[in-house]
Formats: C-alpha cells, structure tokens, sequence
C-alpha cells in the first residue's frame, strides 16, 4: 500500500521510473518495474514491484516473471544503466532461485532487518559491462 500511495496515488512516477504489467488473455497476472535511486547517480537502478500471480509462478508457457525481468533489462539497456539491484527476503526461497537463474549475485545482508533472524538480501546484476 505504502508504494502504491507514494508511487500511483499521488503519481510519482518519473520518466526514469517504469512499470510494466503482464496480461495473460486481459487478465493482469503480474507487475514489475524499475526506479531509479534518488540518493546515488543514474548508475544505480532498483528492481521493484515484482510480483506474479501464484498460479503463474511456475507455468513456463507463460514465464511471467522472466518476460517482465527481460523487459526491464531491455529498458535499462537503452538507457545505458550498468547494474540493477532487488532487495529480497533470505526466507524466499522462491526469489531466491529465480534471482540465482537469472544471474543476480549478492551484495550484501542485512541481518534482522524484517524481524529478529529474518535478514534481507540485497542482490545485483550486471546490465551493460562497463
């Protein structure tokens, strides 16, 4: 709710913000999208709001969170980003090996951060070789 409010409700969306949604026959079954880190430089991007539809998490006819992951690439590609962050819980498990897939490494952990022995991940991949 807190990011629909600052980012939708009150249309705080830049034009270095995007979001795209995935429709499977009109039906909105995932969103994703990317934000530009507004205390760094345009070097840093972040992954955000990534969230697909339970029952289309694992139906590789669709690949959902791939097709949106490839989306944003092809974005920040254009826009000669070099690195995209996500951050993640270390309890997901599913993040966790979709993340790995898809060739994104970890840069940090910040332990306790969403309660006591539940720490974040922060992981990163390379866009553009510098």
């Amino acid at each position: 709710k807190r990011y629909y409010d600052i980012y939708f409700r009150k249309e705080q969306i830049t034009e270095k913000d995007k979001v795209f949604v995935a429709k499977v026959d009109g039906k909105t079954v995932g969103v994703s999208g990317y934000s530009r880190d507004y205390f760094s430089t345009d070097y840093s991007y972040w992954l955000g709001w990534f969230v697909v539809a339970k029952e289309y998490r694992h139906k590789k006819e669709f690949s959902v969170a791939k097709k949106l992951l490839k989306r944003v690439e092809v974005e920040l590609r254009k826009r000669k980003i070099k690195k995209l962050f996500v951050s993640t819980e270390d309890r997901n498990a599913i993040a966790k090996s979709f993340y790995a897939k898809n060739n994104f490494k970890t840069e940090a952990v910040l332990r306790d951060y969403y309660d006591k022995e539940e720490d974040q991940l922060i992981l990163s991949k390379v866009i553009l070789e510098r």
